[in-house]
């Protein structure tokens, strides 16, 4: 039970409106009521952020799912439910599936701790852009000279109210957005490009190799499956 404790903090609801955590019994009609109302005092062409004119979500998956935690390759707790905010970049957890989410708990980051959820596996790792600071990425191959992973994200879109009467609300909305990157031996990261010729550039000593195998099996780098296939094959060389 304590290693759960180190492993969890709580989330402090300072998140924007649309994705806060609400104690339990909040969702009145007060709340509601007060929302609307909030919204109606928008002046034109201002801001307007709340859950009711939301589009999409922060969340790679809105349930809950099974999942296990990891230290390095040690299990850590081994059954808890988990779900991923791809635009804050951290997981909700929380003990019983039937305990409410308001009593979910942020889960701590810490380097190079796993996360199993489902048949996906994310590692904390260094970020790509900034060495100081801990990012998820996704797993999708793990090699002996090459990684793929991926960094799921989800974009945030403010909405607005309409400028004129001939005008609409625009609503706030939550896109997906993945940025793939190779990763090698000893930590470096390569964000996958969008050019062919460049994606089989990374692959160095075997470039050659690689892009034959592509052209033969007409496989695509932009396409995930066929990116992995690439992966998979150089690190067979």
């Amino acid at each position: 039970m304590s290693r759960i404790l180190l492993l969890f903090c709580f989330i402090m609801p300072s998140l924007v409106l649309s994705q806060a955590v609400r104690p339990a019994g909040t969702m009145s009609t007060t709340m509601r009521n007060g929302a609307q109302v909030n919204m109606l005092g928008v002046a034109p062409g201002g801001r307007l952020v709340t859950e009711e004119n939301t589009k999409g979500s922060p969340f790679l998956n809105e349930d809950f799912v099974p999942g296990s935690l990891y230290l390095g390759e040690e299990l850590a707790v081994a059954k808890i439910y988990l779900k991923y905010n791809a635009h804050k970049d951290y997981f909700l957890a929380k003990i019983d599936p039937l305990h409410g989410d308001e009593e979910a708990q942020g889960v701590t980051k810490t380097l190079n701790m796993k996360v199993k959820m489902n048949n996906d596996l994310y590692v904390a790792l260094p970020n790509a852009e900034n060495r100081y600071d801990i990012q998820y990425y996704q797993v999708i191959i793990e090699g002996a000279q090459m990684s793929l992973l991926k960094k799921n994200t989800k974009l945030f879109k403010e909405g607005y109210r309409a400028t004129t009467h001939l005008t609409r609300d625009v609503p706030s909305t939550y896109s997906d957005r993945a940025i793939y990157y190779l990763r090698d031996t000893e930590g470096n990261f390569f964000e996958i490009p969008k050019s062919s010729k460049k994606t089989y550039a990374l692959f160095k000593n075997h470039i050659k190799e690689v892009a034959a195998t592509a052209k033969k099996y007409k496989l695509n780098t932009k396409n995930e499956a066929d990116l992995a296939r690439l992966v998979s094959y150089y690190n067979r060389l």
